[in-house]
């Protein structure tokens, strides 16, 4: 059982906030149940867009008017349901497609137990005041946080279900330009040794080398003289290695905090990803939108290295290793997420945190409440 606390994190007064709106709404019955024939888009016109206008005038996105007898589906109805789609992960069509459906039936005690939940994470949180890097990886967002307000912030892919980045902090020392990427042994065995049997041509084609074993100074190899069909993966003991570039895994930018999970923030080639609402895309490290500009801001103090000058060097395509004030990294997991105007995100549980939380802490309201 949670006891009275107090938690100086402005993200969690914003969530406390939230949470005595959402219960004042409960009280007052919560919001309604949209049937399946509530899929709606704008210019259609029933008794279902009547319910849909009740919906979120219930969760606050539409306001009160006198058009709430309306059933029409116009412009106000549309805009709303957008600004329901931004905090809610999903795609901002404005249309009511099956997954915003999902969403708006949500009951109004989920979200209550959801904002409590992430509240007690907040808790854990450690008071930091000086500048410092925060991830989300429920939020698939990145932050740079100064004075308690966000500086720089951009979208971010995270580690799929089954490769799941992990939660943790790390100090970052350093980046590097045009990245080699060293292939861990798992990937080469479990995905490119396939399709190197498939295709002979396939680590040209990706600029891969490959050398006799991951001893310093291993000779490189010819593609030519293995026999691939004879390799099976549990032989395959060859170091990979991608060259620099545009085509590199790893993109153009690797940010290094050094930690026992190997894992680590960097830019990628795969840009059209960042479009997509779930980005759980990677293998455990954390693919971020603006390398660019993250880089301009770690060293910004330092003229040697402007945009401009980091941009130069990047078009050089050779690695160069480049030294950042120290700065700490936060990677964490929040399914419920203010922004520094007070907004509120609501996200998807991706890795089903939330349900293993649910079970060690129990939440009610008066003496021991989040509120």
């Amino acid at each position: 059982m949670l006891g009275n606390f107090s938690c100086v994190h402005p993200q969690y007064k914003s969530l406390k906030k939230k949470l005595k709106e959402y219960l004042t709404i409960d009280k007052m019955g919560g919001w309604m149940v949209l049937s399946d024939r509530t899929l709606l888009k704008s210019g259609d016109k029933n008794v279902h867009v009547l319910y849909l206008r009740k919906r979120l005038l219930a969760s606050g996105e539409l306001p009160e008017s006198p058009a709430m007898n309306d059933s029409l589906y116009d412009s106000l109805v549309t805009d709303a349901l957008k600004e329901f789609q931004r905090t809610h992960g999903l795609k901002e069509n404005g249309n009511v497609d099956p997954p915003t459906l999902a969403e708006l039936n949500v009951p109004i005690e989920n979200r209550i137990a959801q904002i409590r939940l992430n509240m007690e994470r907040w808790r854990w949180m450690p008071i930091v005041k000086e500048v410092h890097v925060l991830v989300n990886l429920a939020g698939f967002r990145m932050d740079v946080i100064e004075n308690n307000g966000a500086v720089l912030d951009m979208k971010i892919i995270a580690g799929t279900s089954a490769n799941s980045t992990p939660i943790f902090n790390a100090k970052m020392t350093y980046l590097i330009l045009n990245p080699w990427w060293e292939i861990p042994l798992s990937i080469a065995r479990k995905e490119m040794l396939p399709e190197m049997k498939k295709d002979s041509s396939y680590f040209r084609k990706k600029n891969i080398k490959m050398y006799t074993s991951w001893k310093p100074g291993a000779p490189e190899l010819s593609f030519n003289n293995i026999d691939w069909q004879s390799l099976q993966a549990k032989n395959f003991n060859y170091r990979l290695r991608q060259t620099p570039g545009n085509w590199n895994a790893l993109g153009q930018i690797k940010f290094m905090f050094p930690n026992k999970y190997s894992i680590y923030l960097h830019d990628t080639p795969n840009k059209s990803l960042f479009s997509k609402t779930i980005r759980t895309f990677s293998h455990g490290c954390i693919r971020i939108e603006q390398p660019i500009e993250l880089a301009s801001y770690l060293l910004r103090e330092d003229t040697a290295w402007t945009k401009e000058k980091i941009i130069e060097a990047i078009e050089l395509k050779e690695e160069k290793i480049i030294s950042v004030d120290p700065i700490t990294v936060y990677v964490a997991y929040f399914t419920v997420y203010p922004d520094k105007t007070g907004c509120i995100y609501f996200n998807s549980d991706i890795y089903k945190y939330n349900k293993e939380l649910q079970k060690n802490f129990t939440f009610k309201c008066g003496n021991g409440s989040l509120i």
